[in-house]
């Protein structure tokens, strides 16, 4: 997944909160999440807001947010997503806890974004089986340890837990 620099824009609004505007009409504005991936890259190119400022996304950073929530709903480490995968190579015995108590969690979420439930209905669908691996023997070498450690990472640094308030 390519990083980009996107173009950011300021207005004034809630703290915290991304604000996308369609075809420049207030009307139309939607209010989203940012992930920490995002408020990385935005400190790094407009710097930090003021309390009573909001960032203005140009399309391009709007789709880069949809890009990193569908990253980290990928990443979910269950089933037969590619989380699912990671974490069942680089910790088997961890896996089914892992899967439960992440369940448990997007339960929880659910109570602040009703959305999470429609995921958790995928996740009972896509997590019921899971074909048994060609070479359930060798352990995972150095560089796979760390690839696997890195999308972890990649996986807590895109999830937002509300990412879309007030929906």
């Amino acid at each position: 997944m390519p990083l980009y620099w996107p173009d950011f824009e300021l207005t004034y609004g809630q703290p915290g909160l991304i604000t996308m505007r369609f075809f420049d009409e207030p009307a139309t504005s939607l209010l989203v999440n940012m992930p920490p991936i995002y408020k990385l890259l935005q400190l790094a190119v407009v710097g930090p807001l003021a309390p009573d400022e909001v960032l203005l996304l140009h399309p391009v950073a709007f789709a880069g947010w949809l890009g990193f929530l569908v990253t980290a709903l990928n990443l979910v480490p269950v089933g037969q997503l590619d989380g699912g995968h990671i974490v069942f190579a680089g910790l088997r015995r961890a896996y089914k806890p892992l899967g439960s108590l992440l369940v448990v969690a997007l339960i929880f979420f659910a109570f602040f974004w009703p959305g999470w439930l429609v995921w958790i209905g995928v996740l009972f669908f896509v997590a019921r089986k899971r074909p048994a691996p060609l070479d359930d023997v060798t352990p995972l070498g150095r560089g796979r340890t760390w690839g696997a450690c890195g999308a972890i990472l990649l996986f807590l640094l895109c999830l937002t837990p509300v990412p879309l308030p007030g929906y």
